[in-house]
C-alpha cells in the first residue's frame, strides 16, 4: 500500500531540468553581457528564448499544482484497490487509464531537452463515468505505478505539453 501526495522533492523532481537550464542561460548572458555588451542583441535572443521555454513550464507546474493540491491518493495492490480522497474503488471498476506524456517518455527516452517535457499525468476513467487526474507532482514516475494493475486497458498518448485541457 502507497500513499501519493504532492511533496517538495516531487516539485523539485519535475523542476530540475527548468532550474538547471534556467542556470545555464543566466551564465550565458551574464558572460554574454560581460564580453559583449548590450550592443550585440545576443543577450536579448538568449532571454528571449528562454522565456519562450519557461512559461509554458511554469504554466504547466501551476495547473497540475491546482489540479492535486488536495488529493490524497492510496493505491493498495494486495486488496486491489485505490482510495482517491476517501473515495474507495475496486480496480475492477476502473474502465481505463489514459497516460498523456510527451514524445520523450513515450518513447521511453531519459534524455530531456527542454523544461517541459519532464510533465506528464494519467487520466483514470472509471465505470460510472467519474474521472480522476494523476498528476506526476504525486509521483514522478506515473507509468510505473499503474503499470502494476492487473486487467486495466492503458492507452499511450503522446503530446509535446502535456496539458490537461484537452
Amino acid at each position: 500500500m502507497k500513499t501519493y501526495k504532492i511533496s517538495l522533492y516531487n516539485h523539485f523532481k519535475v523542476l530540475s531540468t527548468l532550474i538547471f537550464t534556467s542556470i545555464i542561460i543566466i551564465m550565458v548572458i551574464v558572460f554574454l553581457i560581460l564580453t559583449q555588451g548590450y550592443s550585440d542583441g545576443i543577450p536579448i535572443i538568449f532571454g528571449n528564448g528562454y522565456l519562450i521555454l519557461s512559461i509554458p513550464t511554469l504554466f504547466l507546474h501551476l495547473e497540475y499544482y491546482f489540479i492535486n493540491k488536495k488529493d490524497r491518493v492510496t493505491i493498495n495492490y494486495n486488496l486491489s484497490q485505490i482510495i482517491i480522497n476517501n473515495n474507495l474503488y475496486l480496480f475492477e471498476e476502473i474502465d481505463s487509464i489514459i497516460l498523456v506524456m510527451p514524445p520523450v517518455w513515450h518513447r521511453k527516452e531519459s534524455i530531456r531537452f527542454l523544461p517541459f517535457e519532464e510533465y506528464n499525468f494519467a487520466k483514470i476513467i472509471f465505470k460510472n463515468k467519474d474521472e480522476f487526474i494523476f498528476t506526476n507532482l504525486l509521483e514522478y514516475k506515473i507509468e510505473n505505478i499503474f503499470s502494476k494493475i492487473p486487467d486495466i486497458n492503458i492507452e499511450r498518448k503522446s503530446m509535446l505539453i502535456s496539458t490537461t485541457l484537452w
